[in-house]
């Protein structure tokens, strides 16, 4: 994959020619150059580098990175998670640096950068981040949700051993500190130690993207799998978020979350009281289905779905309502409900007014009858005018009741099509069905194959 990648970057004549002039700037004779060299590791130190203060070339080398990343984000074959101006500046400084020290020739500076580029672009990561929002079920040691797994720290432990022990230049130490509960890492013999975020249960997520981009990738594919998690598990305890419950951060651990603050009124005082709702408690009922071939079917489809299908608006969609399911301001809340809805629902035809599309074609699916598609068009439309006002006139009187009507709109929508529709299918070809049935007709969705 990156070689294909950066064989277009290669043939691109103004990525060439920036990489040259800047290559020529820097190899001017009479040039001083200044270095900085170092050394990083876990985030113990910084990376070896070529650092020069010169103003005309740091500006130089600002053009340089704005027309490489530009050049990437020309091919639909790069996606925005591969895209990042500091790593781009990252790979043309370590070029740099040893292009200098070796005195090569322009073509030989460009032959290096392009060949770093394409183990840049090759690189997969696995991500752990510790989980918050989710429980396993009891002697439940992880559950497999395509490139995204919920896994016991001791599966973690095992894995980072596994890597390092691979590695014999390697003398990181990754260990689980029973007193703080968190897994700690030192390198050596140094005093330094330190704490990696973590919980007894993590998320495990596999991804391609930028070192810069990869917590943010990673966090949407769990924002994914939390919607998944949620339309179809059973059973649930008191701890399910019910609408308009705030959903736990997936990630991050907040002591006070549920807690309200201390209020105080003439003659009254209320004490701060703790919500138990905002988790997921996965019940071991739910864990055949989880393990299902149809549901890793879905699975499948929508971590690697293609432009221009169900599955990639879908992908967006579940990760927009996540995020709408953990904001606690109301007016942001309704706008994540309803870009997870345009999400699903819009067109790409620039001539169809989106709210009347919306409304119709959401009024289509969420219906048990024709007769009631009328009132819930107008339903729809007049919440779409709230997201409106919060959107173009920056109003936030919006109440919570409009929340919880977007996030049930939201909700129905997606599961009709999750459970209903081939997501491999072409989004315009999903939009002629809806379309269809906006004369009168039946929804006749094309079903999973």
């Amino acid at each position: 994959m990156g070689l294909k990648k950066v064989k277009k970057l290669q043939s691109d004549a103004e990525v060439r020619r920036a990489l040259t002039a800047y290559y020529g700037e820097i190899t001017r004779p009479g040039r001083n150059n200044r270095f900085r060299m170092s050394n990083r590791f876990g985030g113990f130190s910084t990376v070896t580098g070529w650092i020069n203060h010169d103003q005309e070339t740091r500006k130089l080398q600002a053009q340089t990175i704005a027309i490489i990343r530009d050049a990437l984000a020309k091919s639909k074959s790069n996606p925005a998670s591969l895209i990042h101006e500091n790593e781009i500046g990252r790979t043309l400084q370590k070029t740099l640096s040893n292009s200098l020290a070796t005195k090569a020739t322009n073509s030989e500076f460009l032959s290096y950068f392009f060949e770093e580029y394409e183990k840049y672009l090759e690189q997969e990561f696995t991500v752990f981040l510790p989980c918050y929002s989710c429980l396993l079920p009891q002697d439940t040691k992880s559950i497999q949700f395509g490139d995204v797994s919920i896994v016991a720290y001791e599966r973690v432990l095992d894995e980072v051993q596994e890597n390092l022990s691979s590695n014999d230049h390697l003398t990181l130490k990754v260990f689980w500190d029973d007193k703080c509960e968190k897994l700690r890492c030192k390198i050596g013999e140094l005093v330094d130690v330190r704490t990696i975020p973590s919980s007894r249960v993590f998320w495990r997520v596999k991804a391609v993207a930028s070192p810069e981009n990869l917590k943010e990738e990673a966090l949407w594919s769990i924002n994914v799998t939390l919607s998944l998690i949620r339309f179809f598990g059973t059973d649930w305890t008191v701890m399910f978020p019910q609408s308009p419950d705030i959903e736990k951060d997936p990630v991050i651990e907040d002591v006070d979350f549920g807690v309200d603050p201390l209020m105080v009124a003439k003659g009254n005082i209320r004490i701060p009281g703790r919500r138990l709702s905002g988790t997921y408690e996965i019940s071991a009922k739910s864990l055949p289905f989880f393990q299902s071939k149809q549901f890793q079917k879905v699975i499948k489809q929508l971590s690697e779905a293609k432009d221009e299908t169900i599955a990639y608006r879908m992908r967006d969609a579940l990760g927009w309502m996540a995020r709408g399911r953990q904001e606690s301001d109301r007016a942001l809340r309704l706008l994540f409900f309803f870009t997870a809805i345009e999400a699903m629902l819009s067109s790409r035809d620039k001539g169809a007014p989106i709210t009347d599309t919306i409304a119709r074609y959401g009024s289509i699916i969420i219906s048990r009858t024709e007769h009631d598609r009328l009132s819930n068009y107008e339903w729809i439309k007049k919440l779409y005018s709230k997201r409106s006002e919060t959107v173009h006139r920056g109003m936030r009187d919006s109440l919570w009741g409009h929340t919880m009507d977007a996030q049930d709109i939201a909700e129905i929508v997606a599961r009709e099509i999750l459970e209903k529709c081939d997501l491999t299918q072409k989004f315009s070809g999903f939009h002629e069905t809806l379309k269809k049935a906006s004369f009168g007709s039946d929804w006749e969705p094309k079903p999973p194959v």
